[in-house]
């Protein structure tokens, strides 16, 4: 009996060392077949599957599960790097498109802007054409100038040296003893030099008086339009300020001067289409007081009455500058020959020394009635010099 249990005994731990062992070699086994099942669903290079049997076949699975799951990691890294990129892209795709968006409406705003400017555009141009036709229509009936022949003028300044030198002869032939300029009258500086030594000769007188009355029909009457009315002192500071002051001889060109001498024309044309009674008035008094100076002069000289032709003298010499003025050519009165500043005062020195007095300028013209050939400068009348004895001679 204890025989029997001590071989029991002996064979307890031999049975359950096997057991283990089969446990273990199932437990094993059912291990490497879940590998192997997972190893066959990875697919190969050549997509094939590989199975792994043996002893060795757990820890080759194990191997090339590690690789597998390393190669997974780096694609999904990969992939997450290009889905930033696309995303990135994507972002950078609808900035420019949402900028041409932007550019496609500025430049449909921009176009219909320049359309109307452009409408805008042609209305000004169209406006602007009918305004220069209309101003080209007022201008080629402004240009249609009152011209007169050289024939005529020269005509007309004849005649007033006649009548100035008849006035000059009847009523100042004999000389005045008493003669003296104290006060000095405004009009004395028109007057010729050394006239005190010549007026003491009787034949010397019409000469004097002749050279007065031109000097002043040449500073006072002539440029001045006495014709215009009320307008005159404005017209006549306008003239002054253009003629004289902006445009001198010296720099003037002929372009130029023939502009200025159209604007003269047109404008006298237009001041004379609106005088009225009260111009006509205007001008009287403008008259009295030329007047009114130079008998302030002639009254030293002679007591004889003579308004009444020195009147009619300052009528024709105004009525010659209203012509004159109405004019585009220019016409310019010269008591010396020589324009130069130097050379005429060797000239005046010359005459004074030889006892000439220039009793009428001399009478220039430049360019055309019509207001052409402003190139050239012609001499319509000559000047007209009178020797004058002194009282010993």
């Amino acid at each position: 009996m204890l025989g029997f249990l001590w071989r029991l005994f002996k064979l307890v731990p031999m049975v359950a060392l096997r057991m283990f062992n089969r446990e273990k070699s199932s437990t094993t086994y059912s291990r490497a077949s879940e590998v192997e099942a997972q190893a066959s669903e990875v697919e190969d290079p050549c997509n094939s599957t590989r199975r792994l049997t043996g002893p060795g076949a757990h820890i080759q699975s194990t191997t090339e599960s590690a690789g597998i799951g390393d190669e997974s990691s780096s694609d999904v890294i990969e992939v997450n790097s290009r889905a930033t990129k696309i995303a990135e892209l994507s972002a950078t795709i609808d900035s420019l498109r949402h900028n041409i968006k932007q550019e496609s409406q500025l430049r449909v705003k921009a176009e219909t802007e320049v359309q109307q400017l452009s409408s805008k555009l042609k209305t000004v141009q169209t406006k602007w054409k009918r305004t220069a036709s209309k101003l080209d229509q007022i201008l080629s009936q402004a240009q249609v100038f009152n011209t007169v022949t050289d024939e005529e003028l020269v005509s007309m300044v004849r005649q007033l040296q006649y009548n100035i030198r008849g006035f000059a002869v009847q009523y100042f032939s004999e000389p005045f003893p008493d003669f003296g300029l104290m006060p000095k009258p405004n009009y004395a500086d028109y007057l010729p030099e050394r006239y005190i030594l010549y007026l003491r000769r009787s034949e010397n007188c019409p000469t004097i008086v002749q050279s007065f009355v031109w000097h002043v029909l040449a500073s006072e009457v002539f440029d001045q339009f006495r014709w215009a009315g009320c307008a005159s002192g404005n017209f006549d500071a306008l003239w002054d300020h253009i003629a004289h002051a902006r445009i001198r001889e010296s720099q003037a060109t002929a372009i130029a001067t023939q502009k200025l001498h159209a604007w003269r024309a047109t404008t006298t044309g237009l001041v004379l289409d609106s005088l009225n009674e009260r111009d006509t008035s205007t001008n009287q008094e403008l008259k009295a007081i030329i007047m009114h100076e130079m008998r302030m002069v002639l009254s030293k000289i002679s007591k004889q009455a003579y308004e009444s032709e020195l009147d009619n003298i300052l009528d024709a010499a105004i009525n010659l500058d209203k012509i004159i003025s109405s004019q585009a050519a220019k016409i310019s009165w010269r008591f010396l020959d020589l324009q130069d500043g130097e050379h005429a005062r060797k000239e005046l020195l010359s005459n004074n020394i030889k006892g000439l007095v220039v009793v009428s300028p001399t009478m220039v013209k430049r360019g055309k009635s019509n207001g052409e050939d402003f190139d050239t400068e012609s001499v319509l009348l000559p000047k007209v010099e009178e020797f004058c004895k002194k009282r010993w001679d």
